[in-house]
């Protein structure tokens, strides 16, 4: 080779190293930003890494994210109250001023809960003409075990001279289970995008000389946006003035389990259109076992839904069957092999089924067994809890109505995860 080939070469050689790094950091860059990861893409430029090295570091830091309890993720979306300020603040002393925005003593009385709320919307980049309960104040002081009222009555029987608060009595509810058996991911503003490897890089055997094939790693994505949630409550002027019992709490926690139930309803069978996330039993991809009888699974079918999971590498420790109460009462006399001398039932010792734990709750429709990881299920939750009161709607009752609302959306990271066990549904 001429020295004039040989420089010709090592130009070209530059160039194609130039317009390749050039390449490498538009690619890098432009998915950090898609991914809203821009500050990981410059350390993955910096440190040299390669367009497939930094979508697994991608990868890698939405698990990190994911597996941070609520309350750690939520912390970003705090204000900076103290626990003494977050024991101060009182929705009660909010209820009155918004009752009554004419009462300069009611006014006075609720400026630091209207600072706090301010500061709250600044924080979350929100422009919102409801007050806005700060996630310091959701965090740590709605986690409160005392007793919930009905929407008409709530606190009605509560004006006593003798009060017995301990001994409330709350009305009858569904068992919550989403919440604390998915991934909650808090604090979230705008439209996020999650990252979501679909494909594997392959290995082949080759003879002497032969090229690998060329794969890599492939990347899609899951998108979370806002649905808005909204439950109300009542409560009578005469008891926001007068009652002797801890209406703050109760007031906090029935709100909450409102809110919950209908959060935790949409994770298992939200449509996704009118104005709902879509839930697990309505995704596409996920699999299906036909009972051959609606309510009376046999243990077969049961099993059907665990092999169906494992087939697709699916299969981890945390798997759980989730059914409501009437599926235990079946499964409690069910023989697991109905022709043979076995006595053991398809609901075993400890609260099992088929060696897996079985959540019950009757959120769950009549006839349906849901089998998964449920870890694979993420609810988004977007800012603070806002809340609007309203005096006029039962003005001629002398009742006081309020609403709060909390955007929330439901995603899964992979259908695969998950079996739905019904009579009738096409097996998949």
């Amino acid at each position: 080779m001429t020295p004039e080939e040989i420089a010709a070469k090592e130009a070209a050689d530059r160039t194609a190293g130039q317009n390749a790094e050039r390449e490498r950091v538009r690619k890098i860059t432009e998915i950090g930003e898609k991914f809203g990861h821009s500050d990981l893409a410059r350390s993955a430029l910096t440190a040299g890494k390669s367009v497939d090295e930094f979508r697994e570091m991608l990868l890698e830091a939405q698990n990190q994210r994911e597996q941070k309890p609520l309350g750690e993720q939520s912390r970003q979306a705090e204000i900076g109250m103290t626990d003494k300020e977050v024991r101060q603040f009182s929705l009660m002393n909010v209820v009155r001023a918004l009752t009554e925005p004419t009462d300069k003593r009611a006014q006075e009385a609720a400026a630091f809960e209207f600072e706090a709320s301010r500061t709250a919307a600044e924080k979350a980049g929100r422009t919102t003409e409801r007050f806005m309960i700060p996630s310091d104040v959701l965090t740590r002081a709605m986690n409160s075990t005392s007793g919930g009222a009905t929407n008409a009555d709530t606190g009605g029987y509560s004006i006593q001279n003798v009060l017995q608060t301990s001994s409330f009595i709350d009305i009858l509810r569904n068992k919550g289970l989403m919440l604390s058996m998915c991934r909650t991911l808090g604090g979230l503003k705008g439209t996020i995008d999650i990252p979501k490897q679909t494909a594997a890089a392959q290995a082949y055997w080759i003879g002497e000389d032969d090229d690998a094939g060329e794969t890599g790693i492939g990347l899609g994505q899951i998108t979370m946006s806002p649905k808005t949630l909204a439950a109300f409550s009542e409560v009578t002027r005469k008891l926001v003035n007068q009652s002797s019992m801890d209406i703050e709490a109760m007031l906090r926690y029935d709100l909450a389990v409102q809110l919950g139930l209908a959060i935790d309803k949409a994770v298992l069978y939200g449509i996704g259109s009118d104005h709902q996330p879509l839930g697990i039993t309505n995704q596409t991809g996920i699999h299906a076992v036909p009972f051959a009888s609606a309510g009376a699974p046999t243990y077969a079918e049961l099993v059907s839904m665990e092999t169906k999971i494992a087939l697709d590498n699916a299969d981890v420790d945390s798997m759980q069957y989730v059914a409501n109460a009437g599926f235990r009462g079946y499964a409690k006399t069910a023989l697991k092999f109905p022709t043979s001398a076995s006595d053991a039932t398809i609901w075993e010792p400890g609260g099992t089924v088929n060696g897996y734990g079985c959540g019950i709750t009757n959120q769950v429709n009549t006839g349906d067994v849901l089998f998964g990881n449920f870890a694979d299920a993420l609810i988004g939750m977007w800012g603070g809890l806002e809340m609007m009161v309203d005096p006029y709607s039962g003005s001629k009752k002398g009742r006081v109505r309020i609403v709060v609302f909390q955007d929330v959306d439901v995603a899964i990271r992979r259908t695969q995860s998950f079996c739905l066990g019904r009579n009738g549904v096409t097996a998949n």
